[in-house]
């Protein structure tokens, strides 16, 4: 943990003890204790990464491998609220748009 004055920063978590492997790394607000900002979660080679607003509210979520996102969502909260993109299995890129968690026809 990562933390200042009693204020938390950055949390990791490791599978392992002894091959100290990262599972999850937490970003918090540090204005707003417990508050995340960004929570990265690392399996299989790809990275899940998950953004929140200044409130704790789920805007964004992307799954990146080798540093290249292969999928994203926009979230308002619980709900899917915007864009998402995602690969087809030939590799181009769809788009599908929701609003308040219905897919936009």
């Amino acid at each position: 943990m990562e933390y200042e004055n009693g204020v938390i920063f950055t949390q990791y978590v490791y599978y392992r003890r002894k091959i100290k492997e990262l599972s999850t790394k937490v970003i918090y607000n540090p204005k707003k204790p417990w508050t995340e900002l960004t929570e990265i979660r690392y399996f299989s080679g790809i990275e899940e990464w998950t953004f929140y607003d200044e409130n704790g509210k789920r805007t964004l979520e992307e799954q990146r491998k080798n540093g290249e996102v292969i999928y994203s969502c926009e979230y308002s909260g619980r709900k899917k609220h915007g864009q998402e993109m995602c690969l087809e299995d030939d590799g181009t890129k769809m788009y599908i748009e929701y609003v308040n968690g219905k897919r936009k026809k």
